[in-house]
């Protein structure tokens, strides 16, 4: 099973991360450094995958 954090909240991603025993994914989001978009993921959260 993997889990997909695609459009979920910056504070849903961080408990799943903290919890999760299945791989995590981002199955179509991109890294909000290289692109500012509220839906992609902060390279605080990409550090802890």
């Amino acid at each position: 099973m993997l889990v997909d954090l695609a459009h979920v909240s910056k504070q849903t991603m961080l408990e799943v991360l903290s919890i999760s025993r299945s791989p995590v994914i981002f199955s179509h989001s991109s890294a909000y450094s290289l692109c500012n978009h509220t839906r992609n993921v902060q390279d605080d959260v990409l550090e802890l995958v």
